[in-house]
């Protein structure tokens, strides 16, 4: 993507990946979980309870649950490293992906102290699947996403002459809410004592994607940018440039998604809004 004077990061070809779970994280739309099928077949034997999946599960477990699950067993939920009592209260279905234990990981209610990676949250899945005697996804998680501190960052008002030359003449309401926020997104007011942002990390980047979903979310702007074919335009209005050759594989494998053409556009959208391209000099 041509991330410059920045140590934010993202792999091209990780960048979907990178998006979706933000999207997810956002509530742009439910259901996220895009590369992983919960259909089982009973006939398969589950693996054995010593497996090295069910260990490393068990040790995410032990690390993040275990204090208030088992010592404690906050909101009737006690035993999680007690492996017939996940099966036999249904925290854990085996091979099915929404099961109880796995939802309230994947959409971040738990655990409460912080959210946790998406290997860790991987490895419960891939356990689960497993125990269904269905094939883990295995795959590496193909992308690096620092959020270490950026010491250059586009001063809020470029970032909102920026916004406002890739929305032209829609009139999206949702630049009323950014300006609201404009202080959660580094501008200043010396006559209040609040200075500038001279630095951008998780928290601040959090905060843009947050507020940038409802104009990626817009009608008005994906009838300015219809998918696809409209995507090379926000490219150039967003990035000032012509779509690359990345770029262009990315619209290839969001499209080739099931979903509905409106969240392949968000996906887009948020992936060339977010970079610290667009938001760092």
């Amino acid at each position: 993507m041509g991330v410059k004077n920045s140590k934010f990061m993202i792999k091209a070809k990780g960048l979907v990946a990178v998006v979706l779970t933000f999207s997810c994280t956002l509530f742009l739309f439910q259901n996220c979980d895009p590369g992983f099928n919960s259909h089982r077949d009973s006939s398969l034997a589950p693996l054995p309870a010593t497996s090295e999946l069910q260990v490393q599960s068990f040790d995410i477990i032990t690390r993040n649950c275990k204090s208030c699950h088992v010592d404690q067993a906050l909101g009737g939920v006690s035993n999680l490293l007690d492996y017939s009592h996940l099966i036999n209260s249904g925290l854990v279905v085996p091979g099915d992906v929404a099961s109880r234990l796995l939802a309230s990981i994947d959409n971040n209610s738990m655990p409460p102290s912080g959210a946790l990676s998406e290997t860790e949250k991987r490895t419960i899945r891939n356990w689960i699947l497993a125990l269904g005697g269905l094939t883990p996804d295995l795959r590496p998680i193909d992308f690096a996403f620092d959020f270490s501190i950026s010491t250059s960052p586009q001063l809020f008002q470029v970032r909102m002459d920026k916004l406002n030359y890739v929305m032209g003449n829609s009139g999206l309401s949702s630049i009323n809410q950014i300006q609201n926020n404009r202080f959660l997104l580094g501008d200043y007011n010396f006559a209040q004592t609040i200075i500038p942002n001279f630095s951008w990390g998780v928290n601040d980047t959090k905060t843009w994607m947050e507020n940038i979903n409802d104009v990626c979310s817009s009608q008005e702007l994906r009838d300015q940018y219809p998918w696809p074919s409209g995507v090379p335009n926000l490219v150039f209005n967003s990035m000032g440039r012509s779509i690359d050759s990345d770029e262009s594989s990315m619209i290839s494998e969001v499209n080739n998604l099931s979903i509905p053409n409106n969240e392949k556009f968000e996906i887009m959208c948020l992936a060339l809004l977010s970079p610290m391209e667009f938001i760092t000099k």
